[in-house]
């Protein structure tokens, strides 16, 4: 099996940082993302669940799409739930 470093020796080097730059972006951009959307949500008056704004932000920027998926589900899919304030009945 061959490792990484074989597969690439195969391609341009310029194509691994094109796509590895490409990669570190679309990360940042999710993250200040969810950044700016846990921050409107906690002045909403609800907040984000688990931790504080920035922790999801360096979440997703370290965790990529795993922990923006995770963060998704947890705030805007119906899997949440109501739309209910802490405190309030349900």
């Amino acid at each position: 099996m061959q490792s990484m470093q074989g597969l690439h020796e195969h391609l341009p080097q310029w194509i691994v940082i094109v796509v590895g730059a490409a990669f570190l972006l679309v990360n940042l951009l999710f993250a200040l993302g969810v950044l700016r959307d846990a921050n409107r949500t906690q002045d909403s008056g609800r907040e984000p669940l688990f931790v504080s704004p920035t922790v999801w932000f360096f979440g997703v920027l370290f965790g990529s799409f795993l922990v923006l998926a995770l963060y998704w589900l947890m705030h805007h899919s119906s899997l949440r739930g109501g739309t209910s304030k802490p405190g309030e009945g349900t």
